[in-house]
């Protein structure tokens, strides 16, 4: 038994070591590219204390703290999606944080297509789908420079411009939701 918590405490302090070492190397790369550093870990925005009502707001919020977090924490991100490390053999459980933030994008989805807001779709595909949605925003703002953006920086508004698309394509009727 104390053999095994010798092992895993020194796996878990490799682990943290490689961790921070693999973070200050994408700082030093985000200095290079973007001519400033990556200023490190910043909190995430509060999450509101109980879903919104509405099930569409809910998705709203959650994408903007999503794409929220990214952004103001690259390095991280980059490490938890980003890497192998991410891609473990071992199964989710409801306890895991990824676990529960798709959870509530989820049961957000389940709430617009219960209330007849959203189409007849499996809510499952359709949380994957707008996650994907988001996540595929939040790569992109945080590993392309401005130059690099096709035919110009993002736009102002590019994330709930992606949010609202998301939610678009699964409402009943057309419209903004």
């Amino acid at each position: 038994m104390a053999r095994t918590a010798v092992v895993a405490g020194t796996a878990t302090a490799v682990s943290n070591r490689v961790s921070r070492r693999q973070a200050d190397r994408w700082s030093q790369q985000d200095a290079q590219a973007y001519g400033q550093p990556d200023p490190g870990y910043a909190e995430p925005p509060p999450a509101p204390a109980a879903p919104a009502a509405d099930p569409i707001e809910s998705i709203r919020q959650l994408g903007r703290a999503y794409v929220g977090f990214a952004v103001n924490n690259p390095n991280h991100f980059r490490f938890m999606f980003m890497s192998p490390q991410h891609h473990k053999d071992e199964a989710h459980t409801p306890e895991d944080p990824g676990w529960r933030s798709f959870g509530a994008l989820l049961d957000a989805v389940k709430r617009g297509v219960a209330a007849g807001r959203f189409k007849a779709v499996d809510p499952l595909t359709a949380a994957q789908v707008l996650w994907m949605n988001v996540h595929g925003v939040a790569c992109a703002l945080i590993t392309m420079p401005p130059a690099q953006w096709p035919h110009g920086p993002a736009a102002n508004d590019l994330v709930d411009q992606v949010i609202e698309n998301g939610i678009r394509g699964l409402l009943v009727g057309p419209g903004k939701a």
